[in-house]
């Protein structure tokens, strides 16, 4: 039910993502969502990756700070209302919404960190919202 993200801090400087982006092609990992927050110090890097486990050992290896979380990946029909409605029923069940980002793919429309992954989920089932799993990795070799 869940899947790994990678939060990884970066130094707010040129090149940073750069880096991290390198780092993990070089190893054959494919980047299948991410987004970024930033302070004019650091920022944040969010990000779904093909194999999250070994991409958290080699930016460890690589001097990175980064950290695996357990997030939601949540299929939604492509139309109007639909994130309109995922936010009701988390919101009815007293779930709060941490953050979330779109991923762009045929297995998942939105990653969502939540107060309550359980609640959220069993309340997203009950309305018929299906939930992606681990094949969110395999995207990279979908056509």
């Amino acid at each position: 039910m869940y899947i790994k993200q990678l939060s990884i801090f970066l130094e707010n400087r040129p090149g940073r993502m750069l880096e991290v982006s390198r780092a993990l092609s070089e190893e054959g990992i494919n980047i299948l969502s991410l987004c970024v927050a930033d302070t004019s110090e650091y920022g944040l890097l969010r990000t779904v990756v093909s194999n999250p486990e070994k991409a958290l050992g080699i930016l460890k290896t690589k001097g990175f700070s980064a950290l695996m979380t357990e997030v939601l990946a949540v299929k939604l029909e492509r139309k109007v209302g639909e994130l309109e409605r995922l936010l009701d029923i988390l919101n009815k069940g007293g779930v709060n919404v941490e953050y979330l980002y779109i991923v762009n793919t045929p297995a998942a429309s939105l990653v969502l960190k939540v107060s309550e992954p359980e609640k959220a989920a069993s309340a997203m089932k009950a309305a018929g919202i299906e939930l992606a799993g681990e094949e969110i990795y395999r995207l990279d070799t979908l056509t």
